[in-house]
């Protein structure tokens, strides 16, 4: 598995609890036989306890196969792929950014805004993000 490779893998694995979040915001930085080295921001470092690990250990195991031996290494600076947390907010951000581009794109909206009238702000959602 390569680094580019551990978000779609994270999102496939049917991880849960506080597990699934530690996977979500880990990047793979090396795998290597049954070693798998993620890398957490030093703000995620509470992520780094060996029970957590143990656990993401026993919950990977259905899906590689084997049980993998994890290590956790604290990355300073750029990480060498994005995490699935992180690839999912960019994604948000950009479906966030279009609906409210094609919202004040729209000609009867700039009329309104034209006369006076104001969007109020935050109301603008994409519609996959409607419930």
């Amino acid at each position: 598995m390569q680094p580019e490779d551990w978000p779609d893998f994270v999102a496939s694995a049917a991880l849960r609890g506080a597990v699934r979040e530690m996977a979500a915001h880990a990047v793979l930085l090396r795998h290597q036989g049954e070693q798998i080295v993620l890398g957490l921001s030093p703000d995620q470092d509470h992520f780094n306890r060996p029970q957590m690990l143990n656990q993401l250990a026993e919950q990977l195991a259905g899906k590689l196969g084997y049980t993998p031996r994890l290590q956790i290494e604290i990355v300073q600076g750029a990480a060498p792929a994005d995490s699935l947390h992180q690839r999912n907010s960019r994604e948000r951000d950009a479906r966030q950014q279009a609906a409210e581009d094609a919202f004040m794109g729209d000609p009867d909206v700039q009329k309104l805004v034209a006369r006076g009238e104001r969007v109020v702000p935050d109301s603008i959602r994409p519609f996959d993000d409607q419930e």
